[in-house]
């Protein structure tokens, strides 16, 4: 508790020397109180001129303003509001002051997040993910400061919803894999790109054709899925097949996460029951081998380092 106290500290006597004491006055102050909050407009601080604001804190002689890089301060930064200059290019940075005190019982740091063009956005979300139509929802969390969004698909296309946190989005015939991207914008510019890819798995395919093939006896079944390794794989990527799949002739696809076939090629699987694909002109990232016959198909994801 704040106030003077003292101490009075003995030394007893010992070897024939008399006990004595002294005392001794202390004053304990308290810790100035923290501000609690910054009043301002946070969001798209580009190219710009700000005034931020707290509270007066009581018993404090001064304050002490913290600004982002590359922020400068138009007059004075000790009093209890400052204004900032903020160049074209700023994307965030945090704001931060303290109370001072005369004692030097200064108060803790209160800050907040500065932005100009907005943040990255969070993950996307996917649902309805139909494959009779190959349409699907994407949607984001609403990013700080942004007055837009701006989508994109490749291997398909934007249905409903540009603009907006929340879109459908069309696969195209035949692609199995489609990748969405979204960028968050405001007057300052636009954020760096989330995205995501999914398998769609049947994308594109005609479903009556899929429930034959499925249901219908007089048709082969669906091939047991083959091994591929080494996975991850540098330059060669190796396919074991089972036994149900030597001596037929199938056809291999390689694809991308943005619907591009890479690489096709048609195969017999004999005697060793494997076969080899030459991986060296791929990129590194996330790829689909479609194995495919009259038919059907299955589809093995694997990772080109």
């Amino acid at each position: 508790t704040a106030g003077n106290y003292t101490i009075t500290y003995t030394i007893a006597a010992s070897g024939g020397c008399a006990s004595s004491s002294a005392s001794k006055t202390i004053s304990i102050v308290n810790q100035l109180a923290t501000p609690t909050s910054i009043t301002g407009v946070t969001t798209n601080s580009c190219g710009t001129t700000k005034t931020f604001s707290i509270t007066a804190i009581a018993g404090a002689s001064s304050y002490q303003w913290t600004i982002p890089t590359g922020v400068t301060v138009v007059g004075l930064s000790t009093l209890t509001s400052i204004t900032l200059s903020f160049p074209n290019n700023f994307t965030s940075g945090s704001l931060g002051v303290r109370a001072i005190a005369t004692n030097g019982c200064n108060s803790n740091i209160y800050s907040i997040l500065l932005t100009g063009r907005p943040l990255q956005p969070g993950a996307i979300t996917i649902s309805n993910i139909n494959t009779a139509t190959s349409t699907a929802t994407a949607t984001i969390a609403a990013v700080t400061g942004a007055t837009s969004y701006t989508w994109t698909a490749s291997g398909g296309i934007i249905l409903s919803g540009q603009g907006t946190r929340t879109i459908t989005a069309k696969g195209n015939v035949g692609v199995s894999v489609l990748t969405l991207c979204v960028v968050a914008n405001n007057s300052c510019g636009s954020s760096p790109s989330r995205c995501i890819f999914y398998n769609t798995g049947l994308l594109g395919i005609d479903a009556e054709e899929i429930t034959k093939n499925l249901i219908n006896e007089s048709h082969a079944q669906w091939r047991s899925t083959p091994y591929v390794f080494p996975n991850p794989a540098s330059n060669y990527l190796q396919v074991k097949f089972e036994d149900d799949w030597i001596g037929e002739q199938l056809n291999a696809e390689i694809i991308s996460t943005d619907g591009i076939i890479t690489h096709r090629e048609a195969f017999i699987p004999e005697n060793e029951n494997q076969l080899n694909f030459d991986i060296n002109v791929l990129k590194p990232g996330i790829y689909l081998l479609r194995i495919s016959d009259q038919h059907g198909y299955t589809s093995i994801r694997f990772i080109k380092q």
